[in-house]
């Protein structure tokens, strides 16, 4: 991607001042649960001028095309599925296709755009990009993009430096510069036309004004100004060339300049009953936050010859008001209901770990952020990232901010089932709570919310069958244990208190063969043991039986002859 430039702001400390859209969602989501986004779409339409062609493919997870060629009739390549490769310019928008669990609050990424800027002499001025959101089978939108695109000439030269873009160029009656041995010559501007107009003032802190101008500032040309020379005169610094290019940042001239203001649209989203908004943050450069916050840009320049990408942010916010949200995971599974499919099987004994997410699904900042869980025992813990902050605290001040979700954690171990029901288990289940207080007036607001999670524990009854006697030779005995309640994540294993050998071939309960060993058979009996294992080696269930050991009895034989 070339280097791109942009006005920039950020998300966080200014998400009201965004491009927000307002977009009332309803759509079939999981009350009181995180939406899942399986799939985004942008499709283009009213390209501006009959140039080049677009192309939507019927597919809503493809990379949708508009480009254009030098020649208006040169079509022949158009649409191209490898426009990155081509000698054709144009735009893409390759919606997200992977599965995203969307909780109220936090980042959403819908996709990426690109422009593939080639040279070329016809263009378009303008297009549409309607962005669509699918929730299974509910498709949200469109949010539309009315996009404008600035085709520049490909000659000039690229002109970066201090002195900004060529309407701001300097000339020997229209500046004013502070002394370069003194402050950064890059920090240097334009203030107005001097001398003969007394409107602008230079000062040291690169302001202008009328009102009451200290003594020490003077435009150059004027009594008392500072020594340095105006651009063009003897010992100025460099004056800009003539023949730059129109924008700045440039690699290659000449850049081009993409335009999106505010997207539009009017659609409606419930969960768990509760009105929310989708706020359209706007496009940025960085495409792969690891910190939830990004600059967002309303327009970008473009570099010649290279594919310049921008990717699209939102977030699912509650309807202008304060609100947090909380999200249970047990063993990393988001549990729905008791009889949610996806719900953890547990063996008793082995490890449970519960996270806890949350997050700012409201319009205001929230501090003194507690995280409780109503199973006593079961103490949430937050993850330190740098100390004493939460691993989400991503600027580390306390508050659970807009786009911030904020992590905990707490691990226990699965029940014991004092009466198992007829498949071998029982039910837990536990709520968290997560609190914060949002500086509301004229009195702050507690704001709550909770999340049930459940899992299954399960154990099991074994039996390594009756006690019985076997004679030395061929001292072998075939096992066959049983279980109240076979399950996968169960394991079977027998021991011997002698030094017999085990063997199967199969399953290990009814397949097992023992055979005496050297020390069992100059004993009386060796004791077998059938044990059961969770999948994290704990013992479940265990039982005993007695193999006795008969000496094979000797016969004598007396021979007499008569």
């Amino acid at each position: 991607m070339g280097f791109l430039s942009y006005r920039n702001s950020r998300i966080r400390s200014r998400i009201k001042n965004l491009l927000l859209v307002s977009i009332c969602l309803i759509a079939l989501v999981s009350t009181c649960y995180a939406a899942i986004l399986t799939n985004v779409d942008g499709r283009w339409s009213d390209m501006s001028s009959d140039v080049g062609c677009m192309y939507n493919s019927p597919d809503t997870e493809d990379l949708n095309y508009a480009s254009w060629s030098s020649s208006a009739s040169d079509t022949s390549s158009c649409p191209n599925p490898s426009l990155s490769g081509s000698t054709l310019s144009g735009y893409g928008f390759d919606g997200e296709s992977e599965d995203q669990v969307i909780q109220p609050g936090q980042l959403i990424k819908l996709g990426t755009f690109c422009h593939y800027n080639k040279p070329v002499s016809n263009s378009i001025d303008s297009i549409k990009l309607s962005v669509y959101l699918y929730f299974g089978t509910e498709v949200i939108g469109p949010i539309t993009f009315n996009m404008n695109h600035d085709e520049t000439t490909n000659s000039g030269s690229c002109c970066n430096g201090p002195y900004g873009p060529t309407t701001d160029c300097c000339h020997n009656d229209d500046c004013c510069e502070f002394d370069p041995s003194q402050y950064d010559p890059d920090d240097w501007d334009c203030r107005g036309s001097c001398p003969g107009d007394d409107s602008y003032y230079c000062d040291q802190n690169w302001g202008s004004g009328t009102d009451n101008p200290p003594d020490y500032t003077r435009c150059c040309g004027e009594s008392g100004a500072y020594t340095t020379p105006c651009c063009g005169e003897p010992g100025a610094l460099p004056c800009r060339p003539t023949n730059c290019c129109e924008y700045t940042p440039c690699t290659s001239p000449c850049p081009d300049k993409v335009t999106f203001p505010s997207a539009t649209g009017d659609l409606t989203f419930e969960i768990d009953g509760r009105e929310y908004t989708l706020q359209i943050l706007g496009f940025t450069f960085d495409c792969d936050p690891d910190d939830g916050v990004s600059d967002i840009i309303s327009y970008f320049v473009t570099q010649e010859g290279a594919n310049n990408c921008a990717c699209l942010y939102g977030r699912i916010s509650t309807a202008e008001e304060p609100s947090i949200y909380v999200e249970k995971r047990t063993n990393d599974v988001d549990v729905i209901s008791e009889d949610d499919p996806n719900r953890p099987t547990i063996p008793s004994g082995c490890p449970v770990t519960w996270t806890y997410n949350v997050s700012n699904s409201g319009n205001m900042d929230l501090s003194s952020i507690t995280v409780t869980d109503n199973q006593p025992g079961v103490t949430p813990t937050p993850v330190i990232g740098t100390a004493p902050y939460n691993i989400g605290d991503l600027d580390k001040d306390n508050v659970l901010d807009l786009l911030e979700v904020w992590e905990y954690t707490e691990v226990g171990t699965a029940i014991s089932c004092s009466s198992p029901d007829v498949d071998c288990g029982c039910e837990y289940s536990n709520t968290a709570t997560a609190t914060g207080i949002a500086a509301t007036t004229p009195t702050p607001t507690t704001e709550t919310a909770t999340d049930m999670s459940y899992y299954r524990s399960i154990s099991t009854v074994v039996n390594a069958g009756d006690d019985l006697a076997i004679c030395e030779s061929p001292g072998e005995v075939e096992l066959s244990g049983t279980s109240s309640c076979p399950n996968s994540l169960i394991t079977y294993e027998w021991t011997s208190s002698g030094d017999g050998s085990f063997s199967s071939t199969g399953d290990p309960l009814t397949t097992t063969t023992y055979t005496l060993g050297t020390n069992d058979k100059s004993g009386s009996s060796v004791t077998i043991t059938l044990n059961a294992k969770g999948p994290c080696g704990n013992a479940l269930s265990s039982d005993e039986m007695t193999v006795t050991i008969v000496d094979v009895p000797t016969i004598n034989v007396i021979a007499t002859v008569e």
